[in-house]
């Protein structure tokens, strides 16, 4: 098992968050989930934008918005798989697939995000916000350094 995630997509951007501060990692966690959930359409979701305020402010997240997110997130999930069958057999076309399932990674971002350890919290955030972004490495490196240039 790898125990920083971003070694599946960049080991030199992996290196460089090991031994951050808490407040960068947690700005990284917001930063890739935020990035997935607009270009997911995700974006606007009131659950989805309170959590994301808490965890941006450093205040953690109440357990019972934790459940109300981590519900939404399975609930996208669910959807994602009941089509995977039919995907799988012809009678979807995977666009008609895709988005759901980036959808439903985007939401898993926000979830991650939230993990009272702010390292996994980013790690984790951001390789499931490269999967909810179609695996733009680019984009994703672009972020990830500018939350860890700031002052």
């Amino acid at each position: 098992m790898v125990g920083n995630s971003l070694e599946l997509i960049d080991t030199q951007l992996a290196r460089r968050v090991e031994g951050e501060s808490t407040r960068r990692l947690r700005k990284i966690a917001v930063a890739v989930s935020r990035l997935a959930v607009n270009r997911t359409g995700l974006g606007g979701s009131p659950i989805l934008e309170v959590v994301l305020g808490h965890i941006d402010a450093q205040e953690p997240v109440p357990a019972a918005l934790k459940r109300e997110l981590t519900k939404f997130a399975e609930d996208l999930d669910e959807q994602y798989l009941a089509l995977l069958p039919e995907e799988e057999s012809g009678g979807l076309e995977s666009d008609a697939v895709l988005p759901l399932f980036e959808k439903a990674r985007a939401a898993a971002a926000v979830v991650f995000a939230c993990d009272s350890d702010a390292f996994k919290a980013a790690t984790e955030s951001s390789y499931e916000a490269w999967a909810a972004i179609g695996e733009d490495t680019e984009s994703l490196r672009k972020l990830i350094s500018e939350a860890l240039d700031e002052p």
